[in-house]
C-alpha cells in the first residue's frame, strides 16, 4: 500500500475533483479534457491498467467461462417470459453480444475500484447517490455508448464501490451533483399497435414479395459492399431479388418497466464477480431485451419480412439490436443459415478479439478477408468486399494522408487491438511526437483524416485535441469516404493496426503503418507477427518515429518507386494475399461457399 493519502477521482467531470488534496485518479479517462486544469493540481494516476494488461489473456478466459455460465442461466430465466423454442446458439445471437460485453464491464469496473482500495491509502472519493434502475439502457449499441459516458461512469462505480467495496463506509464519501434523470417506474404497460392501414398495406406488398422473391436464397443485410447498385447487381446475378424489408423499423421508447426487475436471477455461480453479475442482472439489462421484447414480437408477425427460411450473408448481423436480430434468430431457429462476412477490427492479427470469436462461432460460415484458422472449420478465405470493383489510378503527388485510429476514452471492451484509456493518451503522445518531428519538408505536404464522429460516440478527442495543438497543420474534410480521400494523395500513412491500412493496401496504394513498439509490443499473433516483420524490412511497417521519418528521408518523395520494387512487392503480395485480397471472380466464389 502506499504511504500517501488520497482523494479518489472516478470520472473526468471536474466536479469529481479535490482542489487541495492529492487526487487519485481512477484511470486515464480522468484526464479527459481537462489538460490545463489539471495543471493546477496534485494528482497521480492508479496503475491498474498496466497490471490488468500483463494478465488480459487470463482475465479474458475467465470472463469466458463467467459468460457461458451466465448465458445458461438467462436462458432459464427469461425462457417462459420470451416464450420461444430456441437452442442454446439463438439465444447466444440474441443476447449474447450484450452478456459478453456485461461481463466484462462490470468486472472490469469493479476490480479497478477493489484494487485502489486494497492498493492506495484513500481518505475520501467523491460520489454520487444510486437511484434504483438508473444504470439501465435501451440495447447493445446504447450499452456501449454509455460505458463511455462520464456521468453513467460515474452511478456505476458509485454504485459498485458503495455495495460492493466500502459497504461500511470506512472512507469518508462526498456526494456531487448529478444530472437529472427520468426516473422509470414498475408498471404494466401495453403494446403500442401499428395502425390498420399500415398493416393492411404490408399484407398487400407481402404478397407481392412472396411471389416476385419466392425463389430467393440468399439475403444481404449490413454487408459492407461498395455501393448499393453493385449489391443489387450482385442479387440477381445469384438469381436473388433485392426487397426492401422493415428490419430497421422503430422500437418505441420503454416508458415503464418490467415487473420481472423486482423478480430473483436465480443462478448457482458462486465465484466473487460472479455473484455480482448475477444479484444485478436485471438492473442492467437493457429495455430491448425485456420490456420491448413482447413489441418486438408483435411487429415480428405484423412487418414486412421475409417469410422463408434463407442464408443470411451480413457483416453486421449480430450487433445491433433491431427487428432483424429477433427475424434472424427466428429464421436460423427454422432452419436458415448465418454467413459472416469479416469486416476489419484486427480480425486475424491481433491476439485477443472478442468480436472475432463471436462471429465465428455463431456463423456457419466465417469469410476472412484472406486469412485461415485451421482449428475453426467454418473459416474460410475470401476477400475484402469493401472495394470492391474500385481502382485507383497511380498519383505522382508529394501529398501524405495522415489518418487517426477510432479511440475510446473509457476501457470498453477486452480485444487487443482496440484503443482505449492509457492506450488513447499514449497513442494522443505518439501522434504529438511524431508530427513534431516530422521532417520539414515533407510536412507542408502533410494532410491529416480525423476521427469525429468515431470520436463523438466513444467520448475520445484525439482528433479534437490534435487541431488545436496543430492548428496550422491541415485537416482533411471528415465527410469524403476512405475511397474518395486517397485518391488524390501519394502515400498513406495508416497511425494504427487499422481497417484504413488493409484497405489502402488492397487497392494498391502506396501505404506506411506506423504502429509504434509502446502500443503495439505485444499486440500481435506468432503467424502475423512473421507477415509484419516482412513488411517491416521493406519500410511499409514501423515502429519507431526514428524509423518513420528516416525512411521518408530516403525516398525522397519517389513513393511510386520505392512501391514498386521487387522487394517491396513480393512482401506486398505476401500479406495482401494473406489479410486483404481483393475480389477474383466473386460471384463464382460466393456460390461455391454458399453451396
Amino acid at each position: 500500500m502506499t504511504k500517501n493519502n488520497f482523494s479518489l477521482v472516478l470520472t473526468s467531470n471536474k466536479k469529481s475533483f479535490f482542489l487541495k488534496d492529492k487526487n487519485l485518479l481512477l484511470g486515464h479517462w480522468c484526464l479527459q479534457g481537462n489538460d490545463e486544469f489539471l495543471k493546477k493540481i496534485d494528482f497521480t494516476i492508479s496503475d491498474f491498467e498496466t497490471r490488468y494488461e500483463t494478465e488480459d489473456l487470463n482475465h479474458y478466459k475467465e470472463n469466458q467461462k463467467i459468460y457461458e455460465e451466465l448465458l445458461k442461466d438467462t436462458i432459464k430465466n427469461l425462457s417462459s417470459f420470451y416464450n420461444v423454442s430456441w437452442d442454446t446458439k439463438c439465444w447466444a445471437l440474441f443476447i449474447g453480444p450484450w452478456i459478453s460485453r456485461y461481463v466484462f464491464l462490470i468486472t472490469n469496473r469493479y476490480l479497478s475500484l477493489k484494487y485502489v482500495y486494497e492498493n492506495y491509502k484513500i481518505e475520501k472519493i467523491s460520489l454520487v447517490e444510486n437511484q434504483d434502475f438508473s444504470l439501465i439502457t435501451k440495447d447493445l449499441v446504447d450499452f456501449k455508448l454509455k460505458s463511455n459516458d462520464d456521468e453513467w461512469n460515474l452511478k456505476l462505480s458509485s454504485f459498485i464501490w458503495c455495495k460492493y467495496i466500502d459497504p461500511n463506509k470506512k472512507i469518508k464519501r462526498i456526494y456531487v451533483q448529478q444530472e437529472k434523470i427520468r426516473k422509470l417506474q414498475i408498471k404494466e404497460s401495453n403494446v403500442k399497435k401499428i395502425p390498420s392501414l399500415s398493416i393492411f398495406v404490408r399484407k398487400f406488398l407481402k404478397v407481392i414479395e412472396s411471389w416476385v422473391c419466392k425463389k430467393n436464397r440468399l439475403l444481404f443485410y449490413r454487408s459492407y459492399f461498395a455501393d448499393k447498385p453493385l449489391l443489387i447487381k450482385t442479387n440477381f446475378k445469384l438469381q436473388n431479388v433485392p426487397f426492401i424489408y422493415d428490419f430497421d423499423y422503430k422500437i418505441d421508447e420503454v416508458k415503464n418497466l418490467n415487473n420481472l426487475r423486482k423478480s430473483e436471477f436465480n443462478s448457482n455461480i458462486s465465484t466473487e464477480i460472479g455473484k455480482i453479475l448475477v444479484e444485478n442482472f436485471f438492473n442492467f439489462l437493457p429495455t430491448y431485451y425485456l420490456e420491448s421484447f413482447s413489441e418486438i414480437k408483435y411487429k415480428f408477425h405484423n412487418l414486412l419480412l421475409p417469410s422463408r427460411p434463407k442464408t443470411v450473408l451480413s457483416s453486421n448481423a449480430i450487433w445491433r439490436d433491431n427487428i432483424f436480430k429477433f427475424w434472424l434468430v427466428q429464421n436460423i431457429s427454422s432452419g436458415g443459415r448465418l454467413f459472416t462476412f469479416q469486416h476489419g477490427c484486427n480480425f486475424g492479427t491481433t491476439r485477443i478479439s472478442p468480436i472475432e470469436d463471436f462471429e465465428i462461432k455463431l456463423s456457419d460460415k466465417f469469410l476472412t478477408w484472406g486469412w485461415d484458422n485451421n482449428k475453426k472449420r467454418n473459416v474460410k478465405k475470401f476477400f475484402i468486399i469493401k472495394n470492391m470493383k474500385k481502382k485507383l489510378n497511380t498519383s505522382n503527388s508529394k501529398k501524405i494522408l495522415l489518418t487517426i485510429s477510432s479511440t475510446y476514452n473509457y476501457i470498453t471492451g477486452e480485444g487487443t487491438g482496440e484503443i482505449f484509456s492509457r492506450r488513447t493518451k499514449l497513442y494522443q503522445d505518439i501522434l504529438y511526437d511524431m508530427i513534431n518531428k516530422f521532417p520539414i519538408k515533407f510536412k507542408k505536404y502533410l494532410f491529416i483524416r480525423g476521427n469525429y464522429l468515431g470520436e463523438k460516440l466513444r467520448n475520445s478527442q484525439v482528433t479534437i485535441n490534435l487541431k488545436y495543438k496543430f492548428n496550422d497543420s491541415n485537416f482533411q474534410n471528415y465527410r469524403k469516404t476512405f475511397f474518395n480521400s486517397i485518391k488524390d494523395f501519394g502515400l498513406i500513412i495508416n497511425s494504427s493496426e487499422s481497417t484504413t491500412f488493409l484497405e489502402s493496401m488492397s487497392l494498391n496504394k502506396p501505404t506506411i503503418s506506423y504502429l509504434d513498439d509502446e502500443i503495439y509490443y505485444n499486440h500481435f499473433r506468432p503467424e502475423a507477427l512473421e507477415v509484419y516483420e516482412k513488411l517491416k524490412r521493406v519500410g511499409i511497417v514501423h515502429t519507431n518515429i526514428n524509423s518513420l521519418t528516416n525512411f521518408l528521408e530516403k525516398i525522397n518523395f519517389n513513393y511510386n518507386a520505392w512501391w514498386s520494387q521487387n522487394e517491396t512487392v513480393k512482401a506486398k503480395e505476401m500479406f495482401i494475399n494473406s489479410y486483404c485480397r481483393p475480389p477474383k471472380n466473386f460471384v463464382e466464389n460466393l456460390k461455391m461457399v454458399i453451396s
